[in-house]
């Protein structure tokens, strides 16, 4: 069933130019602003233009990843990180902490082989999938879990407000079949 939209009711509001490649991770930060990940390595913060309120301002380029970006994840303001932070994953198989405050790299953490292709926090601890088929669990910037009950590449993860974690991607080697897992307690499926 195909859901008819009014396009007279949208319009573009604004247009944010900055990387020079294509965007390929987009998150909310809070109130503070949106975060961008691109092919060009590079992360961008964007913040309310004050001179337009109807637009956006890059107001930090965080550098760090050495292959392209992708999947980011918000985290919250804490008393480690009072303006909050960012998580990032690249296609160079680094998952990067950054506080937003300084705009610097805290945290890097190492283990999958292939590209990160999501991210989602669990609490404090970071929950990252790859190609490489792994689900990998982070605390406090140590590697604590690993999953890697795949045959195909993990393509997304997210958390649900009701606690589960909700990872997708493809199953093999029968016929092209996408699957989602819902997870309760991590490891465990529930549906």
């Amino acid at each position: 069933m195909a859901m008819e939209i009014d396009s007279a009711e949208y319009q573009l509001r604004c247009q944010l130019t900055g990387h020079e490649d294509d965007v390929r991770g987009i998150c909310v930060c809070d109130n503070a602003g949106f975060a961008t990940s691109s092919r060009d390595r590079t992360i961008r913060f964007w913040s309310s233009d004050e001179s337009n309120k109807r637009s956006y301002t890059t107001s930090k380029i965080l550098l760090g990843h050495t292959s392209f970006v992708g999947p980011l994840s918000w985290v919250a303001p804490s008393e480690e990180l009072p303006e909050g932070g960012l998580v990032s994953g690249g296609m160079d198989t680094l998952i990067l902490v950054w506080n937003l405050a300084t705009g610097e790299k805290i945290q890097t953490l190492k283990g999958h082989k292939l590209q990160v292709t999501g991210i989602a926090l669990d609490g404090s601890d970071v929950v990252s999938t790859s190609i490489d088929c792994s689900l990998r669990r982070w605390r406090k910037g140590q590697e604590v879990e690993v999953l890697e009950a795949h045959k195909a590449a993990i393509q997304a993860i997210i958390k649900l407000p009701s606690g589960e974690l909700v990872r997708g991607g493809r199953l093999v080697p029968v016929r092209v079949r996408f699957f989602i897992l819902i997870f309760s307690i991590f490891g465990y499926e529930i549906r």
